[in-house]
């Protein structure tokens, strides 16, 4: 039997309901331990433009504004704005 890690689950989470790519739930996840782009791009052997491209992306399908909502939503600390749009319809 194998275990998933909860980051694991987080991944596909993202990926299931709100479209993440793969790349995408990896920034989210750099972007919840406080990494900067420039720190992002040097692990993930991209540019820092590249990060900033993904960041944008995020942004858009959570519907939030910046890095901090990105990581509150990853943590489930906060809805993602879309969700809570979805919900008040």
């Amino acid at each position: 039997m194998t275990t998933e890690t909860t980051y694991d689950m987080t991944d596909r989470m993202l990926y299931i309901r709100y479209g993440l790519t793969r790349r995408e739930c990896e920034i989210a996840g750099d972007l919840v331990h406080g990494m900067s782009n420039d720190e992002i791009a040097a692990s993930r052997y991209v540019s820092s433009r590249t990060v900033k491209f993904h960041v944008t992306n995020i942004n858009r399908k959570f519907g939030t504004r910046n890095r901090t909502e990105i990581a509150l939503v990853v943590l489930g600390a906060i809805p993602a704005p879309i969700a809570r749009e979805a919900v008040a319809s």
